[in-house]
């Protein structure tokens, strides 16, 4: 374990940095083994989760979808060809050299989010300013390529589905005299 005054060293570093760059802190996460903040980014929020028996943070964009989401990605995905395609084209929105990516998966191996991660290492006695601002726009920025390629694809197949609503849905009686 990291001593508890290591611990309280970094916080307090953090929060400077955090204020330095304008970024609004809107909870502290204080649990067992992890300790951290969560913290405004645009519209979005970051994650900053430390544990606390090693010397990195994790920065983390994370997303959970609805219900609705879930079940119009399970949809498309039960076509073989299908899920290849979105698999392919979703990771590949994802993945980056500069960030780590986890999907999460309920039971069944659907699809109900994602997160973004980067490890930083604010232990260390050179990180600064630059080094938090980097990662929280590495998440952000990843994470936002992924909603945008979800909301493509799901725009895309709801608009697909509503064309083959229109074609077999059976003419309204009374249409024509």
């Amino acid at each position: 374990m990291i001593p508890q005054k290591e611990i309280d060293e970094v916080r307090n570093k953090l929060k400077r940095l955090l204020q330095d760059i304008g970024k609004k802190i809107i909870g502290e996460i204080k649990e067992e083994n992890v300790w951290g903040f969560l913290v405004q980014h645009g519209g979005f929020s970051v994650a900053l989760v430390a544990p606390k028996n090693i010397k990195i943070m994790l920065v983390q964009f994370n997303v959970r979808f609805s219900e609705d989401v879930i079940r119009s990605i399970s949809k498309i995905r039960e076509d073989s060809r299908r899920r290849t395609e979105f698999d392919f084209g979703f990771k590949s929105s994802i993945i980056s050299p500069m960030t780590g990516y986890k999907l999460i998966l309920d039971d069944n191996e659907q699809i109900t989010g994602f997160e973004i991660i980067k490890v930083v290492h604010p232990y260390h006695e050179s990180f600064s300013v630059k080094d938090l601002e980097e990662a929280i726009q590495a998440v952000v920025s990843v994470g936002t390529l992924g909603l945008a390629f979800l909301e493509s694809i799901l725009g895309q197949y709801s608009f697909e589905q509503e064309i083959a609503d229109i074609f077999t849905k059976p003419e309204p009686d009374g249409m024509y005299f």
